[in-house]
């Protein structure tokens, strides 16, 4: 068979629409068979994907015959790729392989690709250089870089890059890149520490082979130094090395002399935490995170940050002040709330408040969404645009007001309850450490519950009569028995070691059980046929799992320190699922 003819039956594939049409394709000759084949990789089973088809013996004996809008990875010849319609990158599904970078491509097209592209060159089995989402690329060859960059658009919106390239490609390559995305890390081959000095890393991190470590810029990375990094010659040593994106200065936990450090010089500082640290702080204005914990610091220049989120655990600054109008995320603990100034005025979206005082009532922004308080005695007026909200240690739940917008609500060490409970439309409730929970002040709009560390449960449960789709319950010894409703989806019990009785007859609906530290239960009945995933660990009494070879629609089944459990390997209809034997 010719390349040409290859790349025209190749071509006909594209467009079969169903697995019918492609197993009569394949029938015709060798020819056809070939060219099909020739664009598969990483095979995809059919049943996964097209139900009314995965009982034909055909699809599910040669395991290799796939159709395209049904599978997740399209492996296909740079050339082919060329030819394909408009229509087969619009399809989410697809994971295509390209291979080569030689050849032009209609980048615009793989645009709308919501998979993963791969690039990898010539007939290397290793796959090293992977585009996920459009939004992340490692490239382990340079050379089409430049053409890469500057004739494709949509590359810009990368949000992470990674480069491979030899020792004396390094500046070039950083040159390319280092205006280009803020997150680029460049790894050079046989690099050495003296690189740091002789290459301009602007925007970029660069990490040498082995344990050679260069520069590494990632956004969740902080690098940590003591409290003598804080020294104006040691800060100026810091930003010419490394450019940080995100620092942590560590004291002692004894503070230590007064420390004047100015901290402007650090012009691409986004994020900045202190660790026992004491003395006056000059901020640049880059600085979007501030995390202050137990610190004794003096801020003179706040206002001028671009500050978005703010911490401040058990420290101690000179107060009041006030806090830029940009910030939406505030946290504070063991403070006393009248040191902010311009508290009211804030446009808070997140706030939480623990072990905090204040002299008079509080009166919380109208842009707040999101709320905690915990040990917080002062009264609190909330906004009824609050949609979650988190109380723990909270003395006044019997007179407390739930906003009506409230969808998500999280009570710890609640003592009573008040009737305006079962008024809301929450969609989340969890319970912590509560005593004597009314069951019935549950609303009924809640879809997600759980309820953690309660000693004060009745030993039979019943839930029948409410709408959960997902429900989790731990360290609950005193329960006995559950009955769950016809709507749950989702189970997860954990450290019920007085649990001998699972009721799941009515519970037809149901997708995934997980059961954890359930040592009391010998025994489970009952597994409704839609159950997908079951995970059991540290049952160590569970000794029989009835009918669980019936189970059409279970793929995975995991256990773990589950002595009495069988080991399982049940194979059928093409699919297969194990017990894994991680017993220790």
């Amino acid at each position: 068979m010719s390349r040409l003819e290859c790349i025209y039956l190749m071509n006909i594939g594209l467009y079969l629409s169903s697995p019918k049409d492609v197993l009569l394709f394949i029938q015709i000759n060798k020819t056809c068979s070939r060219a099909i084949q020739s664009l598969k990789k990483n095979p995809v089973l059919f049943f996964k994907y097209s139900k009314q088809d995965y009982r034909e013996k055909a699809l599910v004996t040669t395991k290799t015959i796939r159709i395209y809008p049904n599978i997740e990875t399209l492996g296909i010849e740079l050339q082919t790729l060329r030819f394909c319609s408009k229509e087969i990158f619009r399809i989410k599904n697809y994971q295509i392989i390209a291979k080569g970078v030689l050849e032009e491509i209609d980048f615009i097209n793989l645009e709308k690709i919501q998979s993963r592209i791969v690039w990898y060159k010539g007939n290397s089995e290793g796959i090293n250089n992977k585009m996920n989402n459009l939004r992340s690329m490692i490239l382990t060859d340079c050379i089409h870089l430049k053409r890469i960059i500057c004739s494709v658009q949509f590359l810009r919106k990368l949000e992470k890059v990674q480069i491979r390239c030899e020792k004396r490609e390094a500046c070039d390559v950083i040159s390319m890149v280092e205006n280009l995305y803020q997150d680029v890390m460049v790894i050079v081959k046989q690099a050495s520490k003296d690189l740091k000095g002789r290459v301009s890393i602007c925007g970029c991190g660069v990490l040498g082979n082995g344990k050679d470590l260069i520069n590494l810029l990632d956004e969740s990375h902080y690098y940590q130094f003591n409290e003598k990094a804080l020294k104006l010659k040691n800060i100026k040593i810091i930003q010419s090395l490394y450019l940080p994106l995100n620092l942590s200065f560590h004291g002692t936990h004894e503070l230590n002399d007064e420390i004047n450090a100015d901290l402007t010089v650090l012009t691409n500082l986004t994020r900045l935490q202190l660790l026992y640290i004491q003395g006056i702080i000059n901020l640049p204005k880059t600085l979007q995170v501030f995390i202050v914990k137990s610190s004794n610091i003096q801020i003179s220049n706040i206002q001028s940050c671009s500050l978005k989120s703010l911490v401040i655990e058990r420290s101690t600054c000179p107060f009041p002040f006030s806090l830029p109008s940009t910030i939406t995320s505030l946290h504070l603990s063991d403070i006393q709330i009248q040191t902010i100034s311009n508290f009211d005025e804030l446009p808070l979206i997140d706030l939480s408040l623990i072990n905090c005082r204040s002299q008079n009532s509080l009166n919380l922004p109208t842009t707040l969404r999101s709320l905690e308080l915990d040990s917080c005695p002062f009264p609190i007026n909330i906004n009824d645009e609050v949609n979650v909200l988190i109380l723990d240690n909270f003395n006044i739940i019997s007179q407390f007001h739930f906003p009506h917008s409230l969808t998500r609500l999280e009570l710890g060490s609640a003592r009573e309850f008040t009737p305006e409970l079962s008024r809301c439309h929450l969609k989340d409730l969890k319970l912590f450490d509560c005593e004597n929970v009314p069951l019935s002040l549950i609303p009924v709009s809640v879809t997600s519950f759980g309820i953690y560390d309660s000693l004060h449960l009745p030993k039979k449960l019943d839930l029948c009569d409410f709408f959960f789709t997902s429900i989790e319950i731990s360290l609950c010894p005193t329960i006995q028995s559950i009955s769950f409703p016809s709507s749950i989806c989702s189970i997860y019990l954990e450290s019920c070691r007085g649990l001998t009785s699972i009721n799941l007859s009515n519970s037809l609906q149901l997708t995934q059980l997980s059961l954890v530290d359930c040592t009391s239960l010998t025994r489970l009945n009952n597994i409704p046929t839609s159950v997908q995933s079951l995970y059991f660990s540290k049952c160590h009494s569970l000794t029989e799992i009835k009918d669980l070879d019936q189970l059409p629609l279970l793929p995975q089944f995991i256990k773990d320190k589950c002595h009495k459990i069988f080991s399982c390997n049940i194979e059928k209809d093409g699919q297969s699922f194990s017990c894994s034997q991680s017993e220790q």
